[in-house]
């Protein structure tokens, strides 16, 4: 991150099939990680 810290994040996705194509996609992420990256101050760095 802009701060020297290391950004950890876990995601997945999810896939509905039907017929052998995706149909839907569901990603899910960490959003504590994204929230500490989005209040970060940029200008400070």
């Amino acid at each position: 991150m802009i701060n020297g810290n290391m950004y950890r994040n876990s995601y997945t996705w999810f896939f509905t099939m039907q017929q052998g194509q995706i149909i839907h996609v569901r990603a899910v992420l960490d959003l504590n990680a994204y929230d500490a990256v989005m209040a970060l101050d940029v200008k400070q760095y």
